[in-house]
């Protein structure tokens, strides 16, 4: 993995008034596994290891998880929120440093993170993203689910998924928003969207409409991909959305009709629906995304 340095981070200060202060954060800091501090010349130094989680660009805040602890920052520039939006769900490792209500975010610090492009959400348990593992092409695809608003602005929104992750999609002058007379959803309501995965690996909302209650898809993530091999007699799925893989075993409970029940008739290259019910991690359904 190549060192990756997040551009556009110069020196940018957050000034008093932001609800993350230097003293809060040193308390903070020192209970994460993930943060060392050091002294200069200059001051405090903290050095910061941790997923990025979410980024919110209406409120100019950024939240990393270390280790199972997340920590938000505030007072974000619109630049460094652009940037940030970019790495969610990637390692990085910055240096803050800061005194009294201030903050800064050093720009000698060198981020540590996975340059492959990343889709803005966290694998859980019983799903294998393999971003490391090389991939020949872009595989054209997407994701939907229904699922809480957390941040929106009019270009972009934050989503809770079921299965707990977190996704950034934007907004575009071609998002589907009929269903709500082309305003935008609010914080808080629940929403069934449909978005297309971006060769860079971010996601575009094409459909966004209110959810239904009882909505049999509620607890749902719905995958599609292009299928990487063709199903044998252990009935695993391998696919693929954008540049990041996914192995799922297919339940004899799953509905094939597609395939005409026989896991063993989906072969290699095929676009496909996946349809994963959380908890559990169970696929639910696969089919042709032509006619899912």
């Amino acid at each position: 993995m190549q060192p990756f340095k997040i551009p556009g981070l110069r020196q940018y200060v957050i000034r008093s008034g932001v609800f993350v202060i230097g003293l809060l954060l040193m308390i903070l800091f020192a209970a994460c596994s993930g943060v060392t501090s050091s002294t200069t010349t200059s001051g405090t130094v903290t050095k910061i290891t941790g997923t990025i989680v979410s980024v919110n660009p209406a409120q100019h805040t950024v939240v990393l998880n270390v280790n199972g602890q997340q920590i938000t920052v505030g007072g974000l520039t619109d630049q460094e929120v652009q940037t940030l939006l970019t790495q969610i769900g990637k390692t990085s490792t910055v240096q803050v440093s800061g005194s009294g209500n201030s903050v800064t975010i050093d720009p000698s610090s060198t981020p540590e993170v996975d340059t492959t492009p990343g889709s803005g959400e966290t694998p859980s348990a019983g799903e294998t993203p393999t971003p490391n593992q090389p991939t020949t092409s872009f595989h054209a695809g997407g994701i939907s689910f229904i699922g809480p608003v957390k941040s929106i602005n009019s270009t972009s929104l934050v989503m809770s998924a079921p299965n707990g992750q977190t996704y950034t999609l934007a907004i575009n002058p071609q998002t589907d928003l009929s269903a709500y007379n082309g305003s935008l959803p609010t914080v808080g309501s629940s929403v069934n969207m449909d978005a297309a995965i971006n060769p860079d690996g971010s996601f575009t909302a094409t459909i966004l409409k209110p959810a239904q209650a009882g909505d049999p898809d509620l607890n749902n993530i719905a995958y599609i991909g292009i299928t990487t091999s063709a199903v044998g007699t252990d009935r695993v799925l391998h696919f693929a959305v954008g540049t990041k893989s996914y192995t799922y075993t297919i339940p004899t409970t799953a509905e094939l009709g597609d395939f005409n029940g026989n896991a063993q008739a989906i072969g290699n290259n095929l676009s496909v629906k996946v349809k994963v019910q959380y908890p559990g991690n169970t696929v639910v359904s696969v089919g042709n995304n032509s006619g899912s």
